[in-house]
């Protein structure tokens, strides 16, 4: 976020991305001279200027408007209710209209002849040289403001006539008795008013350093007292009082890498292997690849076993889950109960969010920037709301989710080399998850609504299933935990596929209406760039694979991605053929310990990818990582949805 820290217009960007839970890093300059940063950054000359993935963010309006957007079911930024949402996103016009100008204009003027009140604060956080040159450039600087908010003697007589209006419109609202615009909590319409009026009330709250109220000239003191002591302002202050909360610390900005290698290489390297060495020993571990062999290990889970892989780990985040688990009576006693409380969940509900927030989502992107991240923009963002209505937990915030779960499924099942960073950040993560699903568990059984989701199933069962809470909160944790970066991981695999390869999007384009062929060709691209490409076991006791002995204590890793272009289960494995037998994959695994998941996974993953195709892509980028995670990958739309 390019700012000028003093800008109302980046206190309300701030706000509300910290209201939203999003991090951010701030990149403050001096007002005026930020011109030349907004500009760099592909933005005009209003701050903030926001950029990401998608594009650019552009002024107070501009974040607004992008924020609503993406904003979750549960804390949207407008009412869901047209006429309500209607009527919110009037107002907020209508402030914008009034006072995003007026208050700067009006506050700056009688300023600017006080260099020793203002200079402080317009140049906090800014660069040296840019600190120079307003101290040093004074009149300068004085000047270029004056021009750029300009001190039109009748723009600036209009001025308080607007903000009066303002201020008007709004206590008129408040006439009813209603403590903010929003009721009995603060919406989004008051944390806008709130932020563009806070130059003319001064809020103890101000995320950025103001002049000392006591300091200001007499007539700019006497106007934010009698603006603070008004029924407006009063609620203004009640609103940062109530809801504005610690600004984020600094924050820096967070980078994305390519992968290391290319997926052509590793598909070539997977069949070198299968081919010239499909049962190779290397110092204690053994590297299986031919289907047949990965069908018998993986269903084989008395020879071979997954507790040494994984199970340490998952302890260490606070969530044995079954897939750390060998088989034991305890295994299967939560596995049965698992299966029910799952079949127990209306999972048409879930399914209908999939489908409708998939859908808000791209319609929006392509009547705005057109342009679409594809992980943290789409599928990571839907996956997490279905997350929240099938599997019980939020939460504070979506983000607060989505940084627990993949912190989570990082250490758990990635972090086989013990990176300290990725197993810190996985502890801590899984202690807050851990408290979530505590007070979850508690609030439900004081009296809380209690929706029809897999914790209230779960729940329900206990007395049956004779599970404890320890391994309730083990099983949610472990479904949720997987559920995320697995589906956004899977889209942003086969959007990549389709994206690299013309003719695969003109077939799959054809079967957008049919759901099963739509899912035959998800789980065949997949075959070319799997989210897991490697499953390992730990051999127990004297077993054989493929002919050749394996002795206790080897580590089989098992090539998924070999094994899923062996020619013995998928003929012609550079084809790709929708209608293969569904048995064959090992997306999810196989054996006991398949993911429990896999039939959400039917559904969601084509969905997700057959409504993005729905608005035929123009372009592809190319995908980015954030450590083992696909994190980046942008797309340009089509301005409107092809016709059925």
């Amino acid at each position: 976020m390019v700012s000028a820290r003093i800008s109302p217009m980046v206190e309300l960007a701030r706000w509300l991305l910290e209201r939203q839970g999003l991090p951010y890093a701030e990149q403050p300059h001096a007002p005026m001279l930020h011109v030349i940063f907004t500009k760099l950054a592909g933005g005009g000359v209003e701050i903030p200027v926001c950029t990401w993935a998608e594009g650019v963010w552009d002024g107070g309006p501009g974040i607004v408007a992008e924020l609503a957007k993406k904003s979750p079911p549960q804390a949207r930024l407008f009412s869901d209710d047209p006429a309500v949402g209607a009527d919110e996103r009037a107002l907020v016009a209508f402030l914008f209209a009034h006072l995003l100008k007026q208050v700067r204009r009006l506050v700056y003027h009688r300023l600017l002849p006080f260099k020793p009140l203002i200079a402080p604060v317009v140049t906090e956080g800014a660069p040296l040289w840019e600190r120079a040159f307003v101290y040093g450039l004074y009149g300068g600087w004085r000047a270029l403001m004056a021009k750029g908010l300009d001190f039109d003697p009748t723009l600036l007589a209009q001025a308080p006539i607007d903000i009066e209006a303002a201020f008007a419109a709004v206590e008129a609202r408040l006439a009813d008795g209603r403590r903010f615009l929003g009721g009995d909590a603060p919406n989004t319409v008051d944390v806008v008013f709130a932020a563009l009026t806070a130059p003319i009330t001064f809020p103890n709250q101000y995320g950025a350093l103001l002049p000392k109220r006591d300091q200001l000239p007499d007539d700019l003191r006497a106007y934010v007292e009698a603006h603070r002591a008004r029924p407006g302002g009063k609620m203004a202050l009640d609103v940062y009082g109530t809801a504005r909360g610690t600004s984020q610390p600094k924050m820096a900005l967070a980078r994305t890498a390519r992968p290391k290698l290319p997926a052509w290489a590793l598909r070539k390297g997977a069949d070198a292997l299968r081919r010239l060495a499909p049962n190779l020993s290397v110092r204690g571990n053994r590297f299986v690849s031919r289907w047949s062999d990965l069908a018998q290990v993986l269903s084989d889970d008395v020879s071979f076993v997954i507790a040494p892989v994984n199970a340490v780990r998952f302890k260490e985040v606070g969530a044995p889950f079954l897939l750390g688990m060998d088989r034991s009576d305890r295994l299967m006693r939560q596995r049965k109960a698992l299966y029910s409380a799952l079949s127990a969940v209306e999972m048409g509900r879930v399914r209908n969010l999939i489908a409708s927030e998939s859908r808000l989502l791209l319609t929006n992107a392509a009547s705005g920037l057109r342009r679409l991240e594809v992980v943290n923009g789409y599928s990571r963002l839907v996956a997490a709301r279905a997350a929240v209505a099938l599997f019980g937990i939020k939460g504070p915030t979506e983000p607060d989710l989505m940084r627990v779960a993949r912190a989570i499924f990082g250490h758990a099942f990635l972090n086989a080399n013990g990176d300290a960073q990725v197993r810190d950040r996985g502890i801590k993560a899984g202690q807050e998850l851990s408290d979530w699903m505590t007070r979850e568990m508690a609030a439900r059984r004081a009296g809380a609504p209690v929706p029809p989701d897999f914790l209230a199933a779960l729940m329900a069962q206990a007395p049956q299933s004779g599970l404890s809470d320890d391994e309730i909160r083990h099983n949610v944790a472990g479904m949720l935990v997987g559920a995320i970066d697995t589906t956004a991981g899977c889209v942003a695999n086969i959007v990549t596929e389709i994206g690299a390869d013309r003719s695969l999007a003109l077939r799959v384009g054809n079967d957008l209406g049919d759901m099963d062929r739509l899912t035959g060709w998800c789980w065949e691209i997949l075959r070319r760039r799997p989210f897991t490409p490697l499953i390992e076991r730990v051999t127990v006791a004297d077993a054989k694979v493929g002919g050749r002995a394996v002795k206790p204590g080897t580590k089989i890793i098992a090539v998924t991605l070999a094994a899923m272009r062996d020619p013995a289960a998928f003929p012609n494995p550079d084809r790709l053929d929708p209608t293969r037998p569904r048995d064959r994959y090992m997306h999810f695994g196989h054996g006991i310990h398949e993911c429990a998941g896999r039939a959400i996974n039917a559904f969601q993953i084509p969905t997700l990818v057959g409504n993005l195709l729905k608005f035929r892509p123009t372009q592809y980028g190319a995908p980015r990582m954030q450590g083992a995670f696909v994190d980046e990958l942008v797309v340009a739309l089509s301005q409107e949805e092809a016709a059925p």
